[in-house]
């Protein structure tokens, strides 16, 4: 009963993912056409989500767009080089 109700639940999840994506693409198109074109909707989303606004982030230099881009990025990168030098 538990793993019916678990496998129905995954479902309506990844439904209502798939709905949010569609209107993540429906308002990053109107808000930053041009951003979501070069780096996709969900990146450019969390760009300006990191930057506070869309005019920060365009008043932002570049230095501080690939810090903010790279935010965590960089401890998963050194964390997954770790793990293949303590494998090795």
């Amino acid at each position: 009963i538990n793993i019916v109700n678990f496998t129905q639940r995954m479902i309506k999840l990844a439904e209502y993912r798939k709905q949010l994506a569609g209107y993540l693409t429906d308002k990053m198109s109107v808000v930053a056409p041009n951003l979501s074109a070069l780096i996709g909707d969900t990146v450019a989303a969390r760009l300006i989500s990191k930057a506070g606004s869309l005019t920060n982030l365009a008043k932002a230099p570049a230095s501080t767009v690939q810090i903010l881009g790279a935010g965590t990025s960089l401890y998963v990168f050194k964390k997954k080089v770790l793990l293949v030098i303590y494998l090795y």
